[in-house]
């Protein structure tokens, strides 16, 4: 059989053809996928080494972990009867929601509802908290924010929200404004128990 003759425009076209598609084979199958290839060796290396000099620093200073960590455990211990006890989260939340309610009688302040927020995990601590909506008068509410900040126990008030309270109007004059105000009262025990246990129930306080 003969093959088929390929007159001279024809060879052009093909040897055209094939200049074009040659290199993009090449391309596809041998360049790129080694220029790929040398691209992720390359990331792989950076990585390696980033995490060489990491393990290189913490090595150095393995040193200075001794007396970092009597530095810390001394000053766990220096605040640790700020904080509040109990055994887990809940017996923790309790014994705060009893040091408000003890605050609050001493300031002259009605607490109307108490409800648990669930306790954190703050790195090393548990951050406890309660949402609580209370009544009194101006004094009142200056005396309890006083004793709060300055107890025995290490406690933050956040979110403090005060309005006042519909009032006798022939009353008014002779009786101090009652307000009424709403804030979340932050307190922290020591991280042996998983946090997110605050088990305490909510609860309406009546005088």
């Amino acid at each position: 059989m003969r093959r088929p003759s390929l007159d001279r425009r024809d060879r052009r076209a093909l040897f055209a053809g094939a200049a074009v598609l040659v290199p993009a084979l090449l391309w596809t199958f041998a360049v790129a996928p080694y220029l790929r290839a040398v691209t992720d060796a390359r990331a792989r290396l950076a990585a390696e080494r980033a995490l060489l000099d990491r393990e290189l620093a913490l090595l150095a200073s393995a040193e200075t972990y001794p007396e970092a960590f009597e530095e810390g455990a001394a000053r766990l211990l220096a605040a640790a009867p700020r904080l509040f006890g109990g055994g887990n989260d809940g017996a923790a939340s309790a014994a705060l929601a009893r040091y408000l309610e003890a605050n609050a009688r001493a300031s002259r302040v009605l607490l109307v509802q108490v409800d648990p927020i669930a306790a954190e995990d703050a790195g090393g601590v548990v951050r406890l908290g309660l949402r609580v909506r209370a009544e009194t008068d101006l004094e009142g509410l200056l005396t309890l924010l006083r004793r709060l900040g300055s107890g025995a126990k290490l406690i933050r008030v956040e979110s403090l929200h005060v309005e006042a309270a519909q009032a006798d109007p022939q009353l008014a004059l002779s009786q101090p404004e009652v307000l009424r105000i709403d804030f979340t009262v932050r307190g922290y025990a020591l991280g042996d128990a998983p946090a997110g246990d605050a088990t305490i129930v909510a609860r309406t306080v009546t005088p």
